[in-house]
């Protein structure tokens, strides 16, 4: 039931998209660079494209989506998803409602308060799923093992919690 609610909310979600506020200091896309994503991927990727939603359910959040250049790596994708939360209580809510998607969630030391990694019908080749303060982070690479996908989320997340801080 959770997957089939979560399956239509990335649905409604991504009808919904508008364009990035320039007033907004932090985005999905201003906590990392494209060169720090090439370098943890060792892939050539696209400048990153940054999607703000405006559904009220989606409110503070923003993804920012690479894709591989190469074209024997097509499928290949980086997707950095970051919400603003209001208050650290807001954070934890959405960071927790991500987590019960996640059978088993794997827990992960030393990235933000708290972090798993897990596979989910979103996250079919894994993703790294962080708290920190008022931020809750996602960051999914799709490459064809998930162990270097965990190794290169983790690398990102490394760079994006130091100016999360």
């Amino acid at each position: 039931m959770k997957k089939t609610i979560l399956l239509l909310f990335i649905v409604f979600a991504s009808r919904f998209p508008g364009a990035a506020s320039a007033s907004d200091p932090v985005n999905a896309c201003s906590v990392v660079t494209h060169a720090e994503v090439e370098q943890a991927t060792g892939v050539s990727m696209s400048g990153g494209r940054l999607t703000e939603f405006e559904a009220p359910f989606m409110r503070g959040t923003t993804v920012c989506h690479f894709d591989s250049l190469e074209g024997k790596h097509f499928k290949r994708f980086v997707n950095i998803e970051l919400t603003v939360a209001d208050t650290e209580n807001e954070a934890l809510i959405k960071y927790r409602d991500a987590v019960s998607l996640i059978h088993p969630p794997a827990v992960i030391k030393g990235f933000g308060e708290e972090a798993v990694w897990g596979v989910d019908l979103s996250r079919p080749k894994g993703g790294l799923n962080i708290r920190q303060g008022r931020y809750y982070l996602e960051i999914k690479v799709n490459r064809e093992d998930e162990k270097k996908n965990l190794e290169q989320s983790k690398k990102l997340a490394e760079k994006i919690l130091e100016r999360l801080q």
